[in-house]
């Protein structure tokens, strides 16, 4: 697939790959990566990771190549093995815990609001994660 064949909405970029929207956040994945040259998804032409992955298999990957995962997930604390996965490679999360029934629109709402702060979070080295709500970003404890 070259540049010339990609939807209008889907920007290809030499830009260094910075964010990776995961499939719980593939919504506003889709509409950043549109946007911004340095923001992927499983799926996008510049994403090594397939629609379908695997925790296991892209987990190690992001990790690796020190990008910050977006994900979707107000759950997450109380699911063992997704957080035995974090918990082994130092990665930046941002969780998204109050977008669970908002639609897309709402959901980067919440998160563009806060991306300065997500700015200068990235600053910071791995791992951390940050829960983002539409009252701000906290950040917690990273599972161990």
């Amino acid at each position: 697939m070259t540049s010339e064949d990609l939807p209008h909405r889907v920007r290809s970029s030499n830009e260094p790959i910075r964010f990776y929207f995961d499939e719980s956040a593939l919504g506003i994945g889709r509409v950043v990566a549109g946007a911004r040259g340095d923001s992927i998804f499983p799926g996008h032409p510049r994403s090594p990771i397939k629609p379908g992955a695997l925790d296991v298999d892209w987990v190690p990957l992001v990790a690796a190549e020190g990008w910050a995962v977006v994900l979707r997930d107000k759950r997450l604390p109380r699911r063992p093995a997704e957080l035995a996965a974090l918990a082994s490679y130092p990665l930046r999360v941002l969780l998204m815990t109050s977008a669970g029934q908002l639609h897309v629109w709402e959901q980067l709402r919440v998160l563009l609001r806060y991306w300065a702060r997500v700015e200068e979070m990235m600053e910071q080295d791995a791992p951390w994660l940050a829960t983002v709500t539409r009252n701000g970003i906290r950040p917690k404890s990273y599972p161990t």
